[in-house]
């Protein structure tokens, strides 16, 4: 499986080409979440592959900060994709900022975790 890059949107951005970047950014990011969620659940891998993106973010990933903005971007990159927006005051600016959120979120959970394992009470 070709897994897309957030560089190939980046650079479909770059280009001003923001029909194919939003869209880039979304699949992108769908693949972030489902990874992320099969190093919570790896006995659940299958499932994590085959669910949708949102029910990925409300049945495997616990963290509520993730979960809100992770389901703000699923918004906003499915409105990347379809004929009508949903969220018309919002864009793909809008877009790469809750991606980024995720990302940090998701990189404190992993930091915070790895040192309370290390030094527990």
């Amino acid at each position: 499986m070709e897994v897309p890059t957030k560089q190939e949107a980046e650079a479909a951005r770059h280009m001003r080409l923001d029909q194919v970047a939003g869209p880039g950014y979304r699949k992108a990011f769908e693949f972030l979440i489902k990874d992320y969620a099969k190093t919570l659940a790896p006995d659940r891998e299958r499932e994590i592959e085959e669910a949708f993106s949102g029910n990925v973010v409300k049945d495997y990933i616990r963290d509520r900060r993730i979960q809100a903005v992770a389901k703000r971007a699923l918004w906003l990159g499915n409105d990347e994709t379809h004929y009508l927006k949903k969220w018309t005051s919002h864009g793909i600016n809008d877009l790469i900022t809750l991606i980024r959120l995720t990302i940090g979120w998701i990189e404190i959970e992993r930091l915070s975790q790895g040192y309370t394992d290390e030094m527990p009470d």
